[in-house]
């Protein structure tokens, strides 16, 4: 009976496990919207324009920063670039965030199912079927530079959904190869952010050099404690069935 009961919640806690998975990503169950994220972004003149500098994973970078900058938004989609990427710069560069703001999240636009997100090759994409009233100059693509690991454990924190406070610099980048190995041998790359919201297509994403991460709402805090539950859940499960099975041989 014990062996029923345990291979019982041994599934449901998988099956829950995978169910929430999904779930805890569905920025179409939200509803409670943080006052930040129905306003525009703020950029302002920074102060100083001296060259922030440091070395990452062979790369030598030279970043101007133009603005300081503030983006407060609903989390619609992101893709991390670092997990197969074959290129050094994805160290830093490790991650896009697709949010949206102001009317395009008062009037619940994306909670319709005709309207959809997706990203690739550093750009991202939407898309919809029939009339919707969505505003295309309140939803951004934004390169996320990240010289620190706190910083990164942040972003790892993040779900699809969550509405979140980025703030840093717009910055202009230049990098150097100072390695003498890989795929990118003597190679170097220059890339300009936008410092405008009404721009479209090949040079429209916006490159903050995060000096923080916020989570204003979590989007889905049930399902997301209940995915890391199930996962330890299982964990431990699987544990004990190896050292029981180890016991008894």
């Amino acid at each position: 009976m014990a062996s029923k009961l345990s291979k019982l919640l041994f599934i449901l806690l998988l099956a829950t496990w995978i169910i929430t998975y999904f779930t805890q990503d569905s920025y179409r169950d939200v509803t409670d919207i943080a006052p930040p994220v129905m306003k525009p972004p703020i950029q302002l003149d920074t102060t100083s324009k001296e060259p922030i500098k440091f070395t990452s994973n062979g790369y030598e970078y030279d970043l101007k920063p133009l603005y300081h900058y503030e983006i407060n938004g609903l989390l619609v989609h992101r893709l991390n670039y670092k997990k197969f990427s074959i290129y050094s710069y994805a160290s830093v560069f490790q991650e896009d965030l697709c949010l949206l703001w102001g009317s395009n999240v008062t009037n619940r636009i994306y909670q319709s199912p005709n309207l959809t997100f997706s990203q690739d090759g550093r750009f991202a994409y939407y898309q919809w079927t029939g009339t919707l009233n969505f505003n295309t100059t309140e939803i951004s693509n934004n390169h996320l530079l990240i010289n620190s690991k706190a910083l990164e454990k942040k972003l790892k924190e993040l779900n699809n959904g969550d509405q979140v406070k980025i703030t840093g610099f717009l910055v202009d980048v230049a990098a150097r190869n100072i390695s003498s190995t890989g795929v990118e041998k003597d190679a170097g790359y220059t890339w300009q952010t936008s410092t405008i919201r009404t721009d479209t297509g090949p040079g429209a994403c916006e490159i903050i050099y995060v000096g923080d991460i916020e989570i204003l709402k979590k989007g889905n805090p049930l399902a997301a404690n209940l995915h890391l539950f199930c996962f330890y859940g299982v964990i431990i499960m699987l544990i004990l069935y190896v050292v029981k099975f180890v016991g008894s041989a």
